[in-house]
């Protein structure tokens, strides 16, 4: 008796970790794992994609050396897919996931206009590689999405970012890598892309 009831509670105690990097991996990975239960399809995948993101940028600790937090998400992104909580668990960890990374609907995206079109060209960039794994680039809001992207790269043209010092492939790395990380306060990944989409 008394075992079963320890098994009980022992169940019912899938917590977030207090290390929020710790927890952005946990909710990443718990996200991941429910689609074994639903696979999100139509306008559900934009929404999917924007709550993975933000977690996996979480992960990544965008507050540490945020001027690499593009490198770390390109060599550890795939971390968020292993070790995977069982369905029970993840669907313990979610709500969790929701009220502690809580971000607003609807953005408010930086007043200045270089660091909004770097952001913006960041997210975006991001966001639109996250929407790839659906394979489906007839979709009109995917590819509206990358045309966004590529408007927001046409706008970081030399004439206008070099005479910020934004010289070379280093410093345009490092800049577009701290407004990623700057973003993750402000809103998830879809959010940010919708309000950058409503700017062109």
């Amino acid at each position: 008796m008394l075992a079963t009831i320890l098994l009980g509670l022992t169940a019912q105690t899938a917590t977030l970790e207090a290390d929020s990097a710790k927890a952005g991996m946990t909710c990443a990975r718990a996200h991941y794992a429910m689609t074994s239960v639903s696979i999100p399809t139509g306008k559900d995948r934009f929404a999917w994609s924007g709550r993975m993101g933000l977690y996996t940028i979480i992960a990544m600790e965008p507050g540490r050396a945020p001027d690499g937090l593009m490198m770390r998400l390109s060599a550890r992104a795939v971390e968020t897919a292993q070790s995977l909580p069982d369905t029970e668990a993840a669907a313990q960890l979610l709500p969790q996931c929701e009220r502690r990374f809580a971000r607003p609907a609807r953005p408010t995206l930086p007043a200045n206009a270089l660091d909004r079109d770097f952001m913006c060209f960041g997210v975006l960039n991001f966001f639109a590689g996250m929407l790839r794994r659906w394979e489906d680039p007839g979709d009109p809001d995917i590819a509206a999405t990358e045309a966004a992207r590529l408007a927001f790269q046409g706008r970081l043209r030399g004439e206008r970012i070099v005479p910020a010092g934004y010289r070379d492939m280093r410093t345009i790395q490092a800049k577009t890598s701290r407004e990623i990380a700057a973003s993750a306060a402000l809103g998830d990944p879809f959010a940010i892309a919708t309000a950058c989409r409503a700017l062109l």
